[in-house]
């Protein structure tokens, strides 16, 4: 959405006050009037919108033993914090960020701290898989573009992809497609590891019966 510049005549104090409330929610003077007076006139910003479904995201997240919410350090970014069954309790960092300019709906970034080479090497390969399994189930699915996706030392990064011929821009909607996935995610990751799928053709099992269950498809 576009911005334009307008002047507007306001008192010392309510600028000092502004301001306070802008360093203490990570934001800048400008951003923050327009989301007052969006919500003054019932308007949902881009902002707005991505806040509501960090919201639904972490009330989600709350009922998983699993999972748990971190911090949002910024406003378009909600992080995830999941522990591995393994020496020394690796975990895992799920960081989402969302875009607003509708072309794809945001990144799924996955971290792993581990210092096991041994681990790091099962976890690549479970990675390796996983992209294979949704290039072949869920490419009908995309968006316009194909997901993209990049495997670092310790790293996963996806993007999120509105599905075709879906309206998924309900919040509500769109918290719980991401969140069912982290926790896809995370379950199968977590089989894989400890041995509860101990085959490629047991990974790929279980995630069928997850899109058979009719998860939504990101």
């Amino acid at each position: 959405m576009a911005k334009n510049m307008y002047s507007l005549m306001l008192m010392d104090e309510v600028v000092s006050q502004i301001d306070r409330i802008a360093a203490q929610s990570s934001t800048n003077r400008s951003n923050l009037i327009n989301e007052i007076l969006a919500d003054y006139v019932s308007f949902v910003t881009p902002q707005k919108h991505i806040q509501n479904i960090f919201e639904s995201i972490s009330a989600i997240i709350d009922d998983v033993a699993a999972l748990t919410v971190q911090d949002m350090a910024a406003s378009s970014v909600i992080c995830i914090k999941s522990a591995l069954s393994y020496k020394y309790r690796p975990t895992i960092r799920y960081s989402v960020e969302l875009f607003s300019d509708n072309k794809s709906l945001g990144e799924l970034r996955v971290t792993f701290r581990t210092q096991s080479a041994e681990l790091l090497m099962e976890i690549t390969h479970f990675l390796s898989l996983w992209m294979q399994l949704e290039q072949h189930y869920i490419s009908k699915f995309d968006s316009k573009d194909s997901i993209s996706y990049a495997i670092e030392q310790g790293r996963f990064k996806r993007t999120l992809m509105y599905p075709k011929n879906s309206s998924l821009h309900n919040s509500d909607e769109v918290s719980k497609a991401i969140a069912d996935y982290i926790q896809m995610f995370d379950e199968i990751l977590k089989g894989y590891l400890n041995g509860e799928y101990n085959t490629d053709a047991d990974v790929e099992y279980r995630y069928l019966n997850y899109l058979k269950s009719g998860l939504t498809v990101i």
